[in-house]
């Protein structure tokens, strides 16, 4: 498995990995700032995507998304652990994300990587159109 930073190659990709779970409406990759963070099987197939915005020492990480075949393998993990280390190069200090208190495996997942869950709530948004 590699992991690495997404291209704009990649977005049909990651928004098939984001499509193939439970958690997240379909979305649109083309249209997120940020970068994207990518796990890749050794036949160059996309099996797991975070999403990270910084603006200076603060980001927000969402989309943690793995295909669901592929979940309970640590793929996720490693996903945090690269955008943690991007992140710090970057100059980060502080960062957000939502986990939806009934996906388990992300809860704890983000324990793992240090997290505090604050909270059982979910932050939902819409396309505000141009």
């Amino acid at each position: 498995m590699k992991y690495r930073i997404a291209t704009h190659k990649d977005h049909a990709d990651i928004e098939d990995v984001i499509a193939s779970t439970e958690y997240y409406p379909p979305v649109d990759a083309s249209l997120m700032d940020g970068t994207f963070i990518v796990a890749e099987h050794d036949n160059g197939q996309l099996v797991g995507c975070i999403w990270m915005m910084h603006y200076g020492r603060n980001a927000y990480i969402d989309y943690l998304a793995i295909v669901p075949a592929l979940q309970h393998l640590g793929i996720g993990i490693r996903l945090l652990v690269k955008t943690r280390s991007v992140l710090k190069r970057r100059g980060v200090r502080y960062v957000r994300g939502n986990v939806l208190i009934t996906n388990l495996e992300a809860v704890r997942a983000a324990q793992s990587m240090g997290a505090y869950i604050h909270a059982p709530y979910a932050m939902c948004f819409t396309d505000l159109g141009e």
